[in-house]
């Protein structure tokens, strides 16, 4: 025996949403990283005046390492990032941490070293970034 049922749509109809999305390269030099004494890290502010309160507020902010920037072998890799070191001096290995965060107009970059890390007078090398920003 067949009964006969009626289809109805118990989810209300579906909300699209746009998306907004903005990025920005952000090239740190090794002189341009200043030294945090109280902190122990390493840091490069970043004017972003894209970054907009309503982005700050409802958006997702995304912040990856380019490396080989502008060639075709380059890659990227999603922060915070522990990234394996070894002085060129001592051959000695350690971590290099780093990390971003953000304000309404603004992006920090940090690195941090490790405590095997002994010679925390030497700049970072220089880094790329890039900044993904979607509202």
């Amino acid at each position: 025996m067949f009964t006969a049922c009626e289809y109805q749509n118990v989810y209300p109809k579906e909300t699209i949403y746009t998306t907004n999305s903005k990025t920005l390269d952000i090239h740190v030099l090794s002189a341009d990283w200043t030294y945090s004494s109280k902190g122990g890290y390493y840091y490069y502010t970043a004017s972003v005046p894209e970054l907009t309160k309503t982005i700050y507020d409802t958006g997702v902010i995304t912040c990856y390492r380019e490396f080989n920037y502008g060639t075709a072998n380059a890659y990227r890799m999603n922060l915070p990032r522990v990234f394996p070191m070894v002085d060129s001096g001592s051959s000695e290995v350690y971590q290099q941490i780093v990390d971003f965060s953000f304000l309404v107009g603004q992006v920090e970059i940090a690195v941090t070293n490790s405590d095997l890390k002994y010679d925390l007078n030497t700049n970072p090398e220089s880094m790329d970034f890039r900044l993904n920003m979607m509202w």
